[in-house]
């Protein structure tokens, strides 16, 4: 797991990671029954065309070739609409350190926003669930709201945002408090979420990456 090393740009190398997390997987579902749709349009203007007009003797040659370029284009259409939601849900990464909040959002293809906010700056954390699925596989939203005029974070259609939530703001009273960035571990009953897994202690957070054995050892002198 080296990723949680360098999961974000600017991160520093004794840097822990609590929370590293991605778009619950259910959240694709009304992204993936439309491009399903598409497809299965695209097949069938593709076959009709084929195993349909092909045969017929009253179709103009000209119209048969435009009926197969206009079917090919829209499936290639649809596997480029399938690449660009697909990675626009999948890179968009919520990810919380000792110190800092890091929003990374995937914007189209080749465009990517990284957003940070300090422990400090965060006033209140809320959590909202919305409809049966949502309620049922335990993943909602996320508002992270921050001091002053500051824009306020929100993380979108995420697994166990009880806990997540829980861990932000730990971390955050424990700031405020003045702990130093490198003593600062959630004292919550689950210790981190990476990857949507539950971590319930540092063993947990070392198998991970997101925290090196002597992070671990520091942090146990101070506690």
């Amino acid at each position: 797991m080296n990723e949680m090393r360098t999961a974000f740009p600017g991160q520093n190398s004794n840097e822990p990671v609590f929370i590293f997390l991605r778009r619950y997987y259910l959240a694709f579902l009304p992204s993936l029954l439309i491009i399903l749709v598409m497809f299965a349009v695209g097949c069938a203007m593709l076959g009709y065309t084929i195993f349909v007009l092909r045969h017929s003797l009253s179709v103009d040659p000209v119209f048969y070739n435009w009926a197969v370029a206009v079917s090919g284009i829209f499936i290639l259409f649809t596997i480029g609409f399938t690449t660009v939601t697909w990675l626009d849900f999948y890179f968009d990464i919520h990810i919380v350190t000792d110190r800092r909040v890091v929003d990374v959002n995937q914007n189209r293809l080749f465009s990517r926003d990284v957003s940070e906010l300090s422990l400090e700056d965060i006033e209140d954390v809320s959590v909202k669930f919305a409809g049966i699925l949502s309620t049922f596989f335990n993943y909602g939203a996320i508002e992270v709201q921050t001091a002053g005029t500051r824009v306020n974070f929100h993380f979108q259609e995420i697994a166990n945002p009880r806990e997540v939530a829980s861990i932000i703001s730990d971390l955050s009273d424990q700031a405020k408090k003045g702990i130093a960035e490198h003593y600062r571990f959630p004292q919550t009953e689950v210790k981190g979420v990476i990857n949507n897994s539950l971590i319930m202690d540092r063993e947990g957070l070392i198998e991970q990456g997101a925290l090196r054995s002597d992070e671990k050892l520091n942090l146990e002198e101070h506690v």
